[in-house]
C-alpha cells in the first residue's frame, strides 16, 4: 500500500503544480475570467469520468490483485 499512497502524492503534486500555473496564466490575462475558469473545470472533470476513473480502477484492480506481499 506504500507504493500507492506514494504515486497519490506524486500525482496530486504533479496537479497541484498544474493548476497553480493555470491560475496564475489565467489570472494574467484577465479577460472573461469567469468563463476562463468555469470551461477548464467542466472539461477536466468530464475527462476525469470519462477517462481517468476507469484507467484507475482498472491499474488498481489489477495492483490489489498480485499476491506477493511487496511487489516491486
Amino acid at each position: 500500500m506504500p507504493s500507492l499512497l506514494a504515486a497519490a502524492l506524486a500525482w496530486t503534486t504533479a496537479g497541484l503544480i498544474l493548476g497553480l500555473r493555470g491560475t496564475i496564466f489565467l489570472l494574467a490575462h484577465g479577460d472573461h475570467i469567469a468563463l476562463r475558469f468555469t470551461v477548464p473545470i467542466v472539461l477536466g472533470l468530464a475527462f476525469f469520468q470519462v477517462v481517468f476513473a476507469k484507467v484507475s480502477l482498472k491499474h488498481l484492480r489489477r495492483i490489489h490483485a498480485i499476491d506477493l506481499v511487496r511487489p516491486c
